[in-house]
């Protein structure tokens, strides 16, 4: 676990690296009249006044190139106001005159970087050609370098993003830029989670930096045994170019942090949870103990004391603040929570539920659930992601099905996609022909044919079509309704659709025959779940495998994240990597996960690694070009 594990680099560092590169005119006279006061008014950060005093110079520029460079100053200082829809208006109409090399790439560089800030990397990545002369400015090289890292790493290619970054290590002067990009860099392989490539599998080159990445990943390690890591790898790779910075922000990042010394878990040992309260018991416990020292201690450090929670939640939690708690993990019923919230609490409360009602969450009280609107949203940005924009969903008619699907159409809506239909299906049928045959346009199809035949009079040759709008299928589902719904939809003419699903698809601990029917859907869920941790943790308890994993993971978590919410509430971008995902702390105090993707792959779930988030929630229309 790190608290920040992709060590995001500083916007600023990425401002200076670009700056220039597609903003003040490159003139090499003395400029025309208000270019100097345009340049003033862009130092003090006043970007729109900036940009119209550079338009107003070009309307008053007779030279064609000297024109094109001052409407393309003020485009780039636009975007840097996040102006992106009239930046990309001025750039549209920029004409350059031939045979102007350089203004016609800084014009696609402008276009590239109104893509990324729109979250198309594809199109962005259609502006940016694989390579550029020498003999063009470095400064130019560089932004091309840059722009099409973040293109690729956008579009889920973290490797090839990684390697484009190690180009533009070579061609940077500047210290500051040198650990911005090598921050950038280290955050590339990181986002391939447990899907990296091993070190010695790749070049010669990129080998140290992923065996940097993996050492950086997993669970915080004490300092003395990071330290020793850390040895380790500069022995392995003693010319490796990582600035010594950034070598230093891994340890203080990555270092544990003291867990409280005496901590009170609230769970019911009575009622309809009490099963799954005890495998977050089996999931905290296992975690505990295998918290031990660099000495090798195996006893814990800390005072553990469980209460009961089945009926009186506040009695509980006044028992541990008397017997001495500094911090309280639990309860997991939502009524529960909701007492909680409603009361004071001396004693910080890791509450194992999340409430709808976020106005009455208490701000001693953080919330950490495995919540299923979590993995809708992540689900949306894998295939937005992917390039997908226009998806119909295929969900239960019931209040689960609904509450999954709501929350994929608001982050797929807010993304700028389009939902076209949604259908619901009855969990219990086995043939799922009605709901798919309507998601899909055939029925309609179909009416038009019968309508046909009967003008006619006569039988005519008929294939049903789909739509073709739709270019991708959320999907809600069990596995049972998994495994019979990929086939159906194959059948009935949408077998080239990609199909998504949350986690709810996967059956731990299956045999990869019972999940065939399965091959090509992609899916997000925990990397517990997914194998992709260590399962030294599991010591064998029933718990840990099979359905009651997620539960077990949960409870892991819960101890694990219990010395590390302060700091996450410090740092809203920070992330801390866990069993049940990469967890972050909202402002509200709600624990959010991004998961692992992955996808089945001859029955099995083959890693894709975490999604990366676009880069903006809600995009505008594009201009036409």
């Amino acid at each position: 676990m790190q608290s920040t594990p992709f060590l995001r680099p500083p916007i600023l560092l990425l401002i200076a690296l670009l700056a220039g590169c597609a903003g003040a005119p490159d003139v090499r006279k003395p400029p025309p009249p208000g270019v100097e006061t345009a340049r003033a008014l862009e130092a003090r950060g006043e970007f729109t006044a900036a940009a119209d005093t550079y338009l107003a110079a070009a309307r008053a520029t007779r030279d064609p190139t000297g024109r094109a460079e001052l409407r393309l100053a003020a485009a780039s200082v636009l975007l840097r106001a996040a102006e992106l829809a009239r930046a990309e208006e001025i750039v549209l109409a920029t004409t350059v005159p031939p045979p102007a090399m350089e203004l016609t790439l800084k014009r696609d560089l402008l276009f590239a970087e109104i893509a990324l800030g729109r979250s198309r990397p594809g199109r962005a990545m259609e502006r940016l050609p694989p390579t550029l002369p020498d003999s063009l400015p470095i400064v130019l090289r560089r932004q091309h370098l840059e722009l099409r890292a973040r293109a690729l790493l956008d579009s889920g290619n973290a490797l090839d993003s990684v390697r484009e970054r190690l180009l533009l290590d070579t061609l940077l002067e500047n210290d500051d830029a040198v650990l911005a990009n090598q921050v950038a860099l280290l955050g590339a392989l990181r986002s391939l989670g447990p899907a990296r490539p091993e070190p010695g599998s790749v070049e010669p080159g990129l080998g140290g930096w992923v065996a940097l990445a993996s050492l950086t990943s997993g669970p915080p390690r004490h300092a003395l045994a990071l330290e020793g890591e850390l040895a380790d790898w500069r022995a392995a790779y003693p010319d490796h170019p990582a600035r010594p910075e950034l070598l230093e922000r891994v340890l203080a990042e990555r270092a544990a942090v003291p867990t409280p010394s005496s901590i009170a878990v609230l769970l019911p040992t009575r009622g309809p949870v009490a099963s799954a309260a005890a495998a977050v018991r089996d999931g905290f416990l296992a975690a505990l103990y295998a918290d031990a020292d660099p000495a090798g201690a195996d006893a814990p450090r800390v005072t553990v004391r469980f209460y009961d929670s089945s009926e009186n939640v506040l009695g509980a939690y006044g028992e541990a603040v008397t017997d001495g708690a500094e911090a309280v993990i639990g309860p997991l019923r939502k009524e529960a929570v909701a007492e909680l919230a409603g009361a004071t609490l001396p004693v910080p409360v890791l509450a194992l539920n999340r409430l709808t009602d976020q106005g009455i969450a208490n701000g001693f009280l953080r919330q950490f659930a495995l919540a299923p609107e979590d993995e809708a949203v992540e689900v949306a940005d894998r295939a937005w992601v992917d390039g997908h924009r226009q998806a119909v969903v295929l969900t239960p008619s019931t209040d689960f099905g609904q509450r999954v699907a709501a929350a994929f159409r608001a982050r797929w809506e807010m993304l700028g996609g389009t939902l076209l239909e949604t259908r619901g299906y009855d969990p219990a049928e086995n043939d799922f022909s009605e709901p798919i045959t309507a998601l899909l346009g055939l029925s309609g199809s179909q009416s038009r044919y019968r309508a046909l035949r009967g003008v006619l009079g006569r039988s005519l040759e008929f294939e049903p079509r789909r739509r073709r709008d739709a270019d991708a299928v959320f999907l809600v589902a069990l596995p049972r309704q998994a495994r019979l719904m990929k086939p159906q939809l194959a059948f009935h003419h949408a077998a080239n659709l990609p199909v998504y699903a949350t986690s709810h698809v996967l059956a731990p601990g299956t045999p990869a025959e019972a999940n065939l029917d399965l091959n090509g859907l992609r899916f997000c869920d925990m990397p517990w779940t997914l194998g992709a941790t260590d399962g030294l943790l599991a010591g064998g308890l029933p718990a840990a495998s099979g359905p009651a994993s997620r539960l077990f993971a949960l409870g892991a978590d819960a101890y694990r994240l219990l010395p590390y919410l302060s700091r996450l509430q410090a740092d809203p971008g920070s992330r801390l990597d866990a069993e049940t995902g990469l967890l972050w702390l909202d402002q509200t105090g709600i624990v959010h996960r991004q998961l692992l993707c992955a996808e089945f792959v001859e029955g099995q779930p083959r890693l894709l690694g975490y999604t990366p988030p676009p880069r903006q929630a809600a995009p505008i229309p594009l201009v036409p070009e």
